[in-house]
């Protein structure tokens, strides 16, 4: 039996937008550390109460399904599915190229949040707890 609550669940989703490869500009090492990058800010978010969304975490599967050549999807592919989640998201996160880098991708993702008028957070330290 499923009881009624008296509270209201409000949406923290929240999309994490940086590089990862940069349009294939980036060595394998670099790529490593801008995912690595993703997932400490992805960490910090669930610990503020966020339920984020990472694209970074798409580079393991990518890496994997071009080894075995079972799939690969170009950057345009996934450009649309992230321009979805970027919408799906109540908020977002910019990690900016002056602290993380050059992203073409996320620099056209930042253009989506703003046009949706999306809360855009640029500083781990400012974000607030969700409540």
């Amino acid at each position: 039996m499923c009881q009624k609550s008296n509270w209201i669940m409000r949406d923290t989703s929240i999309y994490i937008s940086g590089p990862i490869g940069n349009g294939g500009k980036c060595t394998p090492e670099e790529q490593i550390q801008h995912v690595q990058n993703g997932e400490d800010i992805y960490g910090r978010l669930i610990e503020l109460g966020y339920a984020p969304y990472c694209p970074h975490m798409s580079y393991y599967p990518d890496k994997r399904w071009r080894k075995e050549g079972s799939r690969e999807l170009d950057h345009s592919a996934w450009m649309k599915l992230d321009e979805m989640w970027v919408e799906k998201c109540e908020y977002f996160f910019y990690m900016t190229p002056e602290q993380y880098g050059p992203s073409k991708g996320a620099a056209m993702e930042l253009e989506w949040a703003k046009e949706q008028g999306k809360t855009i957070f640029t500083d781990i330290n400012e974000v607030p707890i969700a409540t």
